[in-house]
């Protein structure tokens, strides 16, 4: 935080990048309809392909989970500015890695597997 954001008396909102991306994957990783509706599926395809070893391909694989899920922070988040802008190719990109290397752990772990009862 900047001195000038601490004394102001409106706070800018202002975010980096990674502050963004950080933002995104936690948002993403506790939403339970998109984990249901796009994670676990996306989780299946990447231990059914066996390619868990190469994060650049297992990134690819969160790409439709990652769009839904800039759409929902927004609409919840409401940041200023034009989304196109806000969440860029980049930014997009960079959370489908992100996300790839937190949860590639967990999916070889088998965390993700369906549990027999």
């Amino acid at each position: 935080m900047l001195l000038k954001e601490l004394f102001s008396k409106e706070p800018e909102q202002t975010h980096s990048s990674e502050t963004l991306i950080d933002d995104l994957c936690f948002y993403i990783e506790h939403d339970d309809d998109l984990q249901k509706e796009y994670f676990l599926p996306a989780a299946r395809m990447l231990k059914k392909k066996n390619i868990l070893d190469d994060t650049d391909k297992c990134a690819m694989e969160f790409k439709n989970l990652v769009e839904l899920g800039c759409n929902k922070y927004q609409e919840e988040f409401k940041l200023d500015g034009n989304p196109e802008e806000i969440y860029t190719k980049e930014i997009k990109e960079a959370v489908c890695k992100k996300l790839a290397e937190r949860q590639i752990p967990h999916i070889k772990d088998g965390a993700y597997d369906p549990k027999e009862v």
